[in-house]
């Protein structure tokens, strides 16, 4: 356990900086992507802001990871799953946003796919190519190789890995219809205080749309 937490906390030490100071180096994007990061606007306006943005860096990642998260959380699968393919064709180095869209990726696998077959081969490909242990760890646990409830009891007390984990699994209990399950998950995410992390907003914001669908399923029956 002791092994695990260190090499987590160096990998999260290691990549401290959050997106919006990479992003802000850049004057010519800086105006619009504050804008992006705006929960006051609504997403399909974020959406039509960071695609002018791409147009101007179309190879810029952590524009796409913005991309990809915004159209996840509004249940633009099509457009979430294109750009994925599209950034984990970019290659690059496994850091906190090549995970975290890793965990979008195996969570809309779970929520569009009827292929369960496919789905398994999915989840035992992210396992095989996944190096940080943590990850590794969360998606035994999306496998049913282990217990959710023995990977959260034994998390070591670091926010950024508690937020993963909860993010993950809240995603994976909506791909299961168990929405209050994903809800409680997704409060967790939002115990981390972590406002900086997409995973945060997308929890923040999927919370009130599973609301209203309860409250819709609620009004028919």
């Amino acid at each position: 356990k002791q092994k695990l937490k260190d090499e987590n906390e160096k990998f999260y030490k290691d990549l401290a900086d959050n997106q919006l100071a990479r992003l802000a180096r850049d004057e010519n994007i800086k105006p619009l992507y504050s804008r992006v990061l705006n929960p006051a606007i609504r997403i399909t306006d974020r959406l039509d802001i960071i695609k002018k943005i791409l147009e101007l860096n179309p190879d810029n990642k952590e524009l796409m990871v913005s991309l990809i998260f915004l159209a996840s959380m509004d249940d633009e699968w099509e457009l979430a799953t294109q750009q994925i393919d599209q950034f984990f064709r970019m290659g690059g180095r496994e850091n906190k946003s090549y995970l975290g869209v890793k965990m979008l990726e195996l969570g809309i696998a779970h929520l569009i796919s009827s292929d369960q077959q496919a789905l398994a081969a999915h989840i035992s490909s992210t396992v095989n190519k996944i190096q940080n242990p943590w990850f590794k760890e969360i998606v035994h646990v999306l496998s049913n190789k282990k217990r959710e409830v023995e990977l959260i009891e034994h998390a070591p007390e670091h926010p950024e890995m508690l937020l993963s984990a909860h993010f993950a699994l809240g995603f994976w209990a909506e791909g299961g219809n168990n929405l209050d399950k994903a809800i409680e998950h997704y409060k967790q995410v939002l115990s981390t205080y972590l406002e900086g992390w997409w995973e945060y907003e997308f929890a923040k914001y999927r919370i009130r749309k599973l609301r209203l669908v309860q409250e819709n399923s609620s009004l028919e029956d």
